[in-house]
This record gives structure tokens, C-alpha cells and sequence, in this order.
């Protein structure tokens, strides 16, 4: 009989091989980086190969690796099945991780609608907890976090006010506007002012806010005008709080990448759901800019 290296160092190489990354390896199975890269290191060892070597952030499988995780990859994916009748939870439910503004804003009403419609309960949350499992992730970030990551929206940068604000607009002018300034967005508001179909501001008045979210809020108030990203104001937008007086946009560098941690039925169909729902060119606020 062959002699087994411990399951939890083949289950560490399986997640790290899959995901192309040690740290979203680490992540899925939550443990830290550094106790997926030992445990890799130590069935290294046990069998007397190299599996993996760095590249950048990611890892490449040697012949050895991928020799292994071609045989590992199924069987763990049948342990799962094995065992997926005695889960607690039960099927059919799949945990979404977003970024705050991202999953609240634009994830979370088309989830109302995906549930009205199916017998899934897909749901966000913001948090990763120890002992709760989630079934996919999405990141913010300007390149693809690991190989397997899909592009599912890119924000812009716009300006926002409460619908009831007075623009003094005059043709492509607008005088006196107030500006809401945050840290973030202190230095943008000249780029968005030199923006394509920017309107011309004469003698704007420029309010600092302590931070991005109490400019925001001050432009739910009425106090002027201020700039979001569009996945955070499309809440606003939809709920009326907010409106986009102007169509000049900044292109943001971060976009929203959705990794797939689970392996389920329902995971795959709410993954593929969000890949066709947003897309790359997903416009988190619901307008198409060129009919404003």
C-alpha cells in the first residue's frame, strides 16, 4: 500500500494548483499564506519533487504539479459531492464576498431578482469570517488577481448631486457650483473638469470633506455636487437620491474580478449569472451615458 502524505498538504497543493495562487489558496481553505506555502513545501519534500515555482504573484505547476493535480483536481472535486448531503446549509445557497459598495450597490437588487425567480438564495456579504464559507469573490483590482478570475465590471468616475440641486447652467456653462472635495477626490475634480463633454465651471467653490463618504452624502443632502465611483453611486441613482446631472465620466483603474470558490450546481449558475449579468463593460448605474 502506498503511503499517504497528510490530506491537508495534498489539499493545499490541490487549492493553490487550482487557483494559480498561493494567498487564494490560502484563502479558500482559510488558512494563512503561509501555512498553505508550508504545507506545499512539506508534500514537496514527502515526495522528493518540485510541484510549483513563482511567477510574480502567481505559481506555475512543474510536470510533477501538474501531473499531481490533473489526478487530484477530480478526486477532491468527488469528496466534496461525497459529502455535499450532510452540509448544513442547505443546497442551493451560495455566499457571495464583495466589496461593500460594489455588493450592496450592484450585486445585491439583481440578487433579489435572480432569487424571485429560482430556488436559489444567493446572498452578499462584505466580511469573511472564520468558519463561514463563501462560495465566490469578488475582487477590486486593476489586473486579474489569479488565472481563473473573470472580469465582471469596470467602474467610471462621475459627478452626482440630489435631484433637487440648482445648476446655474447656461448652454455647456455652469456658474458657481459647489464641489464636494475628499481626500480621493481632491485632485480628480480638475481631471474630470478637462473630461470629454465636461461642462465649462466658472468660479466653482470647492468644499473639503473630511472623506469620499461624507461627500457623498453631502450630495444626498443638496449641498453640491460630488464625484463617485459609479458602482458606489448606483444606489443613489436608483433610489432617486442621486442623479447625473453631467455625462462626463473618468475611466477608473480598478475593475471587479469574480473567482469561483465553490464547485456546486448552483455555485457554477450564480457565477455564470454575474459573468452575463455585468460583463466587462457593466454599467453599474443602469444609463446609457450617450442618451443623457
Amino acid at each position: 500500500m502506498v503511503r499517504l502524505p497528510p490530506l491537508n498538504w495534498l489539499r493545499a497543493f490541490e487549492s493553490v494548483a487550482r487557483h494559480s495562487s498561493v494567498s487564494s489558496g490560502a484563502r479558500e481553505l482559510n488558512v494563512t499564506t503561509s501555512a498553505a506555502s508550508q504545507n506545499v513545501k512539506r508534500l514537496e519534500q514527502s515526495l522528493g519533487a518540485p510541484l510549483l515555482s513563482r511567477d510574480g504573484n502567481r505559481v506555475r505547476l512543474s510536470d510533477a504539479g501538474a501531473r499531481l493535480a490533473a489526478r487530484l483536481l477530480p478526486a477532491f472535486a468527488m469528496i466534496e459531492e461525497a459529502v455535499a448531503p450532510f452540509e448544513t446549509r442547505p443546497a442551493g445557497y451560495v455566499s457571495i464576498l464583495a466589496p461593500k459598495a460594489f455588493g450592496r450597490a450592484a450585486i445585491a437588487p439583481a440578487l433579489a431578482e435572480l432569487n424571485a425567480a429560482s430556488p436559489l438564495r444567493a446572498w452578499v456579504v462584505n466580511e469573511a469570517r472564520p468558519g463561514e464559507p463563501f462560495e465566490i469573490e469578488i475582487v477590486r483590482a486593476a489586473a486579474a488577481p489569479v488565472a481563473d478570475a473573470v472580469e465582471v465590471g469596470r467602474d467610471s468616475i462621475l459627478a452626482v448631486c440630489a435631484p433637487d440641486y440648482q445648476l446655474r447652467r447656461e448652454g455647456d456653462t455652469v456658474e458657481r457650483a459647489t464641489l464636494l472635495a475628499g481626500p480621493w477626490s481632491r485632485t480628480l475634480w480638475a481631471q474630470w473638469r478637462e473630461a470629454a463633454d465636461a461642462p465649462r465651471l466658472v468660479a466653482p467653490q470647492v468644499v473639503a470633506a473630511p472623506s469620499e463618504a461624507a461627500a457623498l452624502e453631502a450630495a444626498r443632502l443638496g449641498l453640491g455636487l460630488a464625484l463617485a465611483r459609479s458602482s458606489e453611486a448606483a444606489g443613489g441613482i436608483a433610489r432617486r437620491t442621486l442623479t447625473m446631472p453631467f455625462v462626463a465620466r473618468l475611466p477608473a483603474t480598478d475593475r471587479y474580478w469574480a473567482i469561483q470558490r465553490g464547485r456546486s450546481a448552483a455555485t457554477r449558475h450564480v457565477f455564470s449569472w454575474l459573468v452575463r449579468q455585468f460583463g466587462p463593460d457593466g454599467d453599474f448605474t443602469g444609463h446609457d451615458a450617450a442618451a443623457l
